[in-house]
């Protein structure tokens, strides 16, 4: 009985281990989840990471000599009730230090609404949140810096366009950035 009762704790233990939820989730209070049963994986073209996609969302793939983007969107919903998603790796040396921050605040031309160094997929990274109007629509923006190696990091920015349920949508990109896997 005691083995028995040792080995269940000790596959609990693990079980609840190898999950380890996002702090982004934590720090946006994210308790829905999106539906990735019906989607794919897709790498970018100089294989530094790949991230997972709902298959009826409409996916480009696009590079240069110093970026790999994979950019994706939920079409078949109007833009105020979507998002635009840009998972991107850049060659580039980042310090997540005063002058990085306030240089990346400065240059998005919105208004800052918070901004924050975290862990994220256990690298270190930093995270912002913006509002602005873009054309004569409300758009939020939120941007997350992974850094990956000393001279390349990955920017996974969401696009939110409109008033409503601004919340709920980046908690879906969010989500979507927990799929990201660095290669």
């Amino acid at each position: 009985m005691k083995l028995k009762l040792v080995i269940l704790l000790f596959i609990l233990v693990a079980a609840t281990s190898c999950y380890k939820e996002s702090s982004l989730k934590k720090e946006f209070n994210c308790s829905n989840s999106l539906d990735l049963s019906n989607s794919k994986e897709y790498r970018d073209i100089k294989k530094n990471y790949k991230i997972t996609i709902p298959l009826k969302w409409k996916t480009k793939l696009y590079f240069d000599e110093y970026q790999s983007d994979i950019l994706t969107a939920d079409t078949i919903k109007q833009l105020s009730e979507s998002y635009i998603i840009n998972a991107s790796w850049k060659m580039g040396e980042l310090d997540f230090n005063e002058e990085f921050i306030s240089k990346i605040n400065s240059q998005t031309g919105y208004e800052i609404i918070n901004s924050k160094h975290v862990t994220f997929l256990e690298y270190p990274a930093f995270w912002n949140l913006s509002k602005g109007i873009k054309g004569e629509m409300e758009q939020h923006v939120f941007n997350l810096y992974i850094k990956t190696t000393v001279d390349s990091y990955i920017l996974a920015t969401s696009k939110i366009y409109g008033g409503q349920n601004i919340e709920q949508r980046i908690c879906e990109s969010i989500n979507l950035f927990n799929t990201i896997e660095v290669l």
